[in-house]
């Protein structure tokens, strides 16, 4: 039996990370009642600036240490199945026949294994999660018929996710302008482009067909040769430092292309990119 746990010092950093979130939303609200407390006319626009700071703060604070009890969860496998461990609960356990579906939840940042009302989340921030990940592949052949063509395609939050982000930047850009802030319109405009580029750039959906397949940007669209893919993999999360799974397909003319499976389940396209060319999946 193997056992799989959240190293320590992650629990220490994430700790100390939410805990200084919440004590800056709180100060940075304190800092705020100070100064309307001695200034006859407050800074609107400063005011602004300082409340959505604060709030995003100690919200994203909290939220940390709601999750604190997750920390402390481990994972034990054997060659029958799986168990998800916390102090306080029921251990769960999987057969690996039993499992039906393993999914990426992506704002969760974890893996979860699926049968009927049992769930085994798997969280990202495992130590040797990558080892982990390819023990449950090799145990978990899940046999889906495929009917082609094929299409996955984002969840449409992602969508809404961002476009939501793009106006909201450009809506604060625009209105630091009018105010002169243009250091604080300049610091806002930048990040709304990193967001600009990564929307453009990110694949809307996917067509798999029996000789293709086809990645569907937001304004174009780009066919790649089934025969052309020599390996399909999927690039671990942990290398990413907390970004999405992405799907790694090595080309015959010794490029690549790099699927980032945000909105959609990397486990999943993986797979089907595996049946349909007779192989089986690797992680890296």
């Amino acid at each position: 039996m193997e056992k799989f746990a959240i190293p320590k010092s992650f629990r220490t950093l994430y700790v100390g990370s939410s805990t200084f979130l919440v004590l800056l939303g709180a100060a940075s609200f304190a800092w705020l009642v100070y100064l309307h407390s001695v200034e006859e006319q407050p800074d609107l626009s400063y005011d602004l600036i300082v409340g959505f700071f604060a709030i995003a703060a100690f919200s994203l604070g909290i939220y940390g240490l709601r999750q604190l009890p997750r920390l402390r969860s481990w994972i034990e496998i054997d060659d029958s199945g799986i168990s998800y461990c916390l102090p306080g609960r029921a251990r769960q356990t999987l057969r690996w026949s039993e499992v039906e579906e393993v999914r990426e939840r992506l704002l969760l940042q974890r893996l979860e294994l699926r049968s009927g009302q049992t769930t085994i989340p798997i969280e990202y921030q495992v130590e040797d999660f990558d080892k982990l990940r390819e023990i449950v592949l090799n145990n978990t052949e899940i046999i889906q018929p495929i009917v082609l063509p094929l299409t996955l395609s984002k969840s449409r939050f992602y969508t809404l996710w961002y476009v939501s982000v793009i106006l909201g930047m450009l809506a604060l850009c625009f209105y630091m302008v009018r105010l002169k802030q243009y250091l604080l319109a300049i610091g806002l405009a930048l990040p709304a482009y990193a967001v600009i580029k990564e929307y453009l750039v990110g694949i809307k959906s996917i067509t798999l067909t029996d000789r293709a397949i086809i990645l569907h940007f937001p304004f174009r669209s780009e066919m790649l040769q089934l025969d052309d893919v020599l390996r399909v993999s999927v690039q671990d999360a942990a290398v990413q430092s907390m970004r999405h799974p992405a799907v790694i397909l090595d080309l015959r003319n010794g490029g690549f292309r790099k699927i980032r499976a945000l909105g959609m389940d990397a486990i999943k396209l993986c797979s089907l990119l595996n049946t349909l060319k007779g192989s089986t999946p690797t992680v890296h």
